[in-house]
């Protein structure tokens, strides 16, 4: 496999208020994400498998966000891995549980997603309910979410 480079950003799936403050210092607080799915299985000769999931998470109508804070994995805008890295708490997806920190999102609302312009669009569009078909690896005896955190960093904004 010839050396891939890995550029990310993240991307909250909720709207994101921000205030007057325009501050070109923020490059200071961002870490590099170095995550594909076919990198995962040589970590250490950990062995798994994918699975697949498709779920649908209704919107509330009481503005609860979906909570869910995306990364992405390498610098080419029109085809890149999408992965959650972060689910805020108390969130929908938080609520419902069955979304987990690792998950590479494939589809949105039944629409392949293969960029981060194609992942905000779906995750912007205004409907009732949004269904997100995921792979994970199903690790032999190890939780993904402790491999995901222990041996990748992201490229997130941390206040």
């Amino acid at each position: 496999m010839e050396d891939e480079e890995f550029i990310s950003a993240a991307t909250q799936t909720d709207p994101i208020t921000s205030s007057d403050d325009d501050d070109d210092d923020d490059d200071e607080n961002i870490e590099e994400l170095q995550l594909t799915m076919d990198t995962v299985g040589d970590l250490n000769g950990i062995d798994y498998h994918l699975e697949y999931e498709e779920i649908t998470l209704k919107r509330s109508k009481n503005g609860k966000r979906l909570g869910l804070t995306l990364c992405y994995g390498n610098n080419d805008e029109y085809d890149t891995d999408i992965f959650v890295s972060e689910i805020e708490k108390g969130s929908i997806a938080d609520i419902d549980g069955r979304i987990k920190v690792g998950d590479q999102i494939l589809q949105v609302n039944r629409l392949t997603v293969n960029s981060r312009k194609e992942a905000i669009t779906q995750f912007s569009m205004d409907k009732n309910e949004i269904t997100i078909l995921l792979s994970r690896p199903r690790l032999v005896g190890l939780k993904f979410k402790h491999v995901f955190e222990k041996y990748f960093a992201f490229f997130i904004f941390k206040p």
